[in-house]
This record gives C-alpha cells, structure tokens and sequence, in this order.
C-alpha cells in the first residue's frame, strides 16, 4: 500500500494491517487510533501533529495559502513525524534538536538561520503556528533542501515518490 495512503488513513483513524517498517517512528505507534479511541497513558499522543487536530489544521491551511497540494502536505507532515516525531513541546518545553539545540520544534527550524526571515514574513517559529506556518513558505521556496540530513525522512520521502 502507499505510504501516503497510509498517512492520510492515520490521520482519520482507519484501521489497516500494515508493516510498520515503512511507517515513520511518530506513526508506528497506536497506527490507525483515533484521538477518541486512545488511553490515557497515551496522552502525550495529544501534542503529535498526526494526532493533534490544532496542528492539522495550521498545517492544511497554511498549505492552502501557498496554494500547495496534497502531496505536499503529506511530505510537510512527514518532514514534521521524523524531525520532532510531530511534537512542537517537551514535557511542556519548546522541543529541541539533540544534535543542533538552536533547531526548534515541529519542523526542527534553525533558529539561527531562520528567525529574522521568519519574524519578517510574521511568522514566530517559537510557537507551533508560527514554526508550521513558517515551515510550509521555506518548503514551497526550497523544497525539501532544509530537511536533507533527515535520514529517517530521506528514506521515507524515497517511499513517497
């Protein structure tokens, strides 16, 4: 089955066997759960773009407002599952990379390199809003340039296409 189908398919809770192998890490768990459906020890679920409606929804129409497509926005997702496994916070801190810490939550973007151009434009990559709003303007410019050392989405991104 393809992947993007498969994301699309977790993002609406349907249930389908499937090898989790070529799912990114934020989706191997809980596959195919909606948000009613999960317990509580899976709370933290809440804060992962997959499972968070909030984060769905500045994804989609920040998509829209660069007039990208579907496809784009399963790549934009993918890049945000395997950068921050979808999260924007830590135990309630902004999410940092553990390789680079001034590369800053859903999208890892680097703080250094992007925060005046961001702040420009009106984006606060400080905030989930901000960092996806942000993140969806540098793909639509760049593509998937400022997320080629990503490995895990490297591999998946080749599955996409």
């Amino acid at each position: 089955m393809n992947v993007c189908l498969l994301l699309v398919l977790a993002l609406y809770g349907v249930n389908v066997p499937v090898d989790n192998n070529i799912l990114p890490p934020c989706l191997q768990q809980n596959f195919g759960q909606s948000l009613p459906r999960l317990e509580a020890h899976q709370a933290w679920l809440q804060d992962m773009m997959v499972q968070n409606p909030r984060y769905q929804q500045y994804l989609l129409k920040a998509v829209s407002e660069q007039e990208l497509n579907e496809n784009d926005f399963l790549i934009l997702q993918a890049i945000a599952c395997t950068e921050s496994e979808g999260r924007h916070y830590k135990k309630g801190d902004l999410l940092r990379g553990r390789k680079n810490s001034k590369a800053i939550g859903l999208f890892q973007i680097d703080e250094r390199v992007h925060k005046r151009k961001a702040l420009h434009l009106g984006y606060d990559i400080y905030t989930p809003k901000g960092n996806i709003f942000y993140a969806v303007v540098l793909y639509k410019k760049e593509g998937i340039k400022p997320w080629r050392t990503n490995e895990k989405f490297m591999e998946l991104y080749a599955r996409l296409l």
